[in-house]
């Protein structure tokens, strides 16, 4: 029963890789270190930005794992499944503001059950949409990371 479980932790996720902790990093020095310090002008567009780039690389990341770990599926699938709703949420969240708005309020919701102070607004930008170019980088990292983690004995790594 639990086989399949302990299969799927056995292989690497790219959450906990170089990829997830370079981009953890970037976002909270970021958040908590550059933007306070240059706050609006030009570099602030800059840590604005960095914030879209590390922000879709750790959502993409996050949702692999648990999309993996949770429903079972091949590790390309869930790539694939956690690449389009990343897509979807980013293009939703830059193209609507009534969705924006909805997040806004769940997030501020959630936020309060758990004590933390919500971001209160959100700034739609074209250019934002940059970003999604993060979208293929960790797909690609993350097909590197399964070629290096089989060995010619195993086989396929999506096989379960």
């Amino acid at each position: 029963m639990f086989e399949g479980i302990k299969k799927r932790f056995r292989e690497p996720f790219l959450l906990f890789s170089w990829v997830g902790a370079g981009a953890l990093a970037l976002l909270v020095i970021n958040d908590h270190l550059l933007k306070p310090a240059f706050g609006a002008g030009s570099f602030g567009t800059v840590t604005g930005k960095l914030s879209d780039f590390a922000g879709i690389v750790l959502t993409l990341l996050v949702m692999e794992f648990f999309i993996r770990t949770i429903s079972g599926v091949s590790r390309m699938s869930s790539l694939l499944i956690s690449s389009t709703l990343t897509m979807s949420l980013f293009l939703a969240l830059e193209l609507s503001q009534r969705f924006v708005d909805f997040y806004v309020a769940v997030s501020q919701n959630v936020f309060d059950l758990v004590g933390f102070e919500a971001v209160s607004a959100s700034t739609m930008d074209s250019t934002d949409l940059y970003a999604l170019v993060m979208i293929p980088v960790v797909c690609l990292s993350s097909l590197s990371l399964i070629r290096r983690h089989i060995r010619p004995s195993q086989g396929s790594p999506d096989a379960a």
